[in-house]
Formats: C-alpha cells, structure tokens, sequence
C-alpha cells in the first residue's frame, strides 16, 4: 500500500500542478488576447489614417465633342488618395514591407500599394460596417494579419473624421491593410517560454517545498508510530506523549493512554487471576495426593472401613476441584461473551450463613 506520505506528495503536486496550468493558461489566454488585441488597433488606426487621407471631389462629365452639354446632368467623381502619393516607405518593396489595396463597390481596385508589385490582397467577403480582421499568408509568404474596413472619403473641404462620417453603401470603397505578425509572434513564442520557464522553476521548488512541508508535517504522527512499535506485552505501563502534538494527534493519544491503562489493568487481572487459581487448586491437589500416598501405604494394614474413608476424602478433594475449575470456566466464558450472564438477586447474609454452615461442617470433619 501506498505510505500517507507519498499520497499526500502526490495529491498535493497533482493539485498544485492544476493550479499552475489552469493560472499559466488564463495569464496567456489573457496576455495573447491583449497583444493581438494592441496589434489590431494599430492596424485600425493606420487603416483609418489612410481613410482620412481620402478626398473625393464632383467633376462635371466632358463629352467628346467640344460646346455640347451634359444632358442628364450626370456628375463624375474623382478620388485623391494622399497616401498613395506620399510614397510611405513602409510600403515600399522590402523584407519588411507592408500592404494595403483599396476596391470601390464594384470590386474594382482604386489603389494598391507599391509593396505588392501588382498583386492583389484577399477582398473579405460580407464586410459590414465594422472593421474585420483576419490572420492571412502575405504575397512574400510571411505570416500576417489584416484589417478591412469600409469607408467614405470626404468631400472636398469636409473636416470630419472617419468614423464621424456616414458610410454610404452606394460610395463606399474597401480598404484592406495588411501587416506582418512576424514580431507579435515572436512576442508570444518568448511568452511561452517564459511561462514554461517559470513552470519549471515553480515545480522543482513546489517539489522541494511539499516534501519538506509533509516530512515535518508528519513528523509527530512517526513519533506516535514509533512509540507504538515499541509497546509489548511487558511494557504497557508506557504513555503516549500528549503535550506538544497537534490537535489532530491529541485525542487519538489520550484515547491510546486510555486503552493502554486498561490493558494494563486487565493484564495485571490476569496474572493475579492465575496466581490466585494456582494458590487455590495447589491445597487441593496436595491433599489429593497425600490421601493416595497414605492410601497406598496402609492400602495392606488398614481396614476396609478405613480404607473407605480414604476414597470419601479423595472424593470430596475432588469434586471441590471440580467446583474451582466449573467456576472458572464459567468466569472465562462470561469475560468471553460466549456464556450469558444472568444477573439475580442474592440475600448476602443468608449467603453468609449458608458460607460459615459449610466451612464449619468441613472443619469439624477434619477435626475427626
């Protein structure tokens, strides 16, 4: 069987083990959401920079031919995107580069940045008014994370933000930008180590402080142990320390003392017992056999009336063993419980009469 002190070791590293995961995973959950969480907002705040850098401005169509006007008064508008001319080196071509491209509502694209080399980013598809993010594979083959947006650009003159402008499904365009996720990853690979790490150190030191907590947490209850490995049948007088145990170890003593005092008690019964029954059958077997010493010597001298009396006295010595020993047994049965006790009421003085009538009788047949 396994000893209390391995169990409780290993019920106590299992939980602390349990308690460490469930804490390392929660803290990394938590830290992953919070960095990815960090890297979407700087997206969304570039990718609203760039919305911001947006103008739109209403142009009257010109037809070919040269005086004549527009009949239905239709109006073309012309889109200035700032940051496709401000040549941003982030989006240059590099290692390190990164990507936007803009479609109007008919999936034509606007703009796109120099970084891609007329490739195209993935266009979301059922893009709401919220902003989307989604972790994608970039043209160089890095791993990366996107942002897409939809956006109205402001009108020539207009000094509202982007997210204070009504966007209008008619004119709205759709703006993906597109960064590398090579740093936030290497951000969360260092975390895990670093969490692995500290698992580590925390279990070697959980390690040595459990087995050094239960040792000396179990160290009275092996004094108890060993005091009790020393108790034999010849030294139950000793006692249980009880002073300076814990309160766990406390009762469980006083009830040990407690068994062990009558233990003692009934051993010391026992061995007064049998010296008692000893000193009471050794006066009896004595007269037995003086009877049969002097029977067999004056078997030839003696009368037949004699010789009798010799059988008679042999016959009582006898039968008054025979009464000791039924009343011993009887009192071993009884301690026992394999005879059942019947309690009665008994008139002690007539008992004594009947007692003295007895002993009396016997003394005088002795005296003849």
């Amino acid at each position: 069987m396994i000893s209390i002190r391995n169990r409780l070791t290993i019920n106590l590293l299992a939980g602390l083990f349990v308690l460490f995961a469930a804490c390392g995973a929660t803290l990394y959950t938590y830290t992953h959401i919070s960095l990815v969480n960090q890297f979407d907002e700087s997206l969304l705040a570039k990718a609203r920079m760039f919305s911001a850098m947006s103008e739109s401005e209403e142009r009257k169509n010109e037809h070919a031919e040269e005086g004549q006007e527009d009949q239905d008064g239709e109006e073309d508008v012309e889109i200035d995107f700032e940051f496709a001319d401000a040549k941003v080196p982030d989006f240059e071509p590099s290692p390190k580069a990164q990507y936007y491209q803009v479609w109007n509502e008919s999936h034509s694209v606007l703009v796109r940045s120099p970084s891609l080399n007329g490739g195209d980013l993935p266009l979301p598809e059922n893009l709401g008014t919220e902003p989307q993010y989604d972790d994608l594979a970039l043209p160089d083959g890095r791993y990366g994370r996107a942002v897409a947006l939809k956006f109205t650009p402001r009108a020539e003159g207009e000094d509202r933000l982007p997210e204070e402008r009504a966007v209008s499904a008619a004119k709205a365009l759709v703006l993906v930008l597109a960064d590398s996720r090579e740093g936030l990853n290497q951000t969360l690979h260092v975390l895990v180590l670093g969490f692995v790490s500290t698992a580590a150190v925390l279990g070697i030191g959980a390690l040595i402080a459990v087995r050094w907590s239960v040792r000396n947490g179990l160290r009275p209850l092996e004094r108890v142990a060993a005091a009790a490995v020393a108790i034999d049948a010849e030294s139950l007088d000793h006692r249980f320390p009880v002073s300076g145990l814990p309160d766990e170890l406390e009762p469980i003593c006083t009830r040990l003392n407690g068994l062990l005092e009558r233990l003692d008690g009934a051993f010391r019964r026992e061995r007064r017992f049998t010296a008692d029954a000893a000193h009471e059958l050794r006066t009896p077997i004595s007269e037995l056999r003086a009877l049969a010493e002097i029977g067999l010597e004056t078997s030839v001298e003696t009368s037949h009336s004699e010789f009798e009396s010799h059988f008679q006295d042999a016959l009582d010595i006898a039968v008054q063993m025979e009464r000791l020993v039924t009343a011993l047994l009887a009192l071993a049965r009884g301690q026992s419980g394999t005879e059942t006790i019947n309690v009665e009421e008994v008139d002690i003085g007539q008992a004594v009469k009947e007692t003295w009538s007895i002993f009396s009788e016997r003394a005088a047949e002795k005296e003849l």
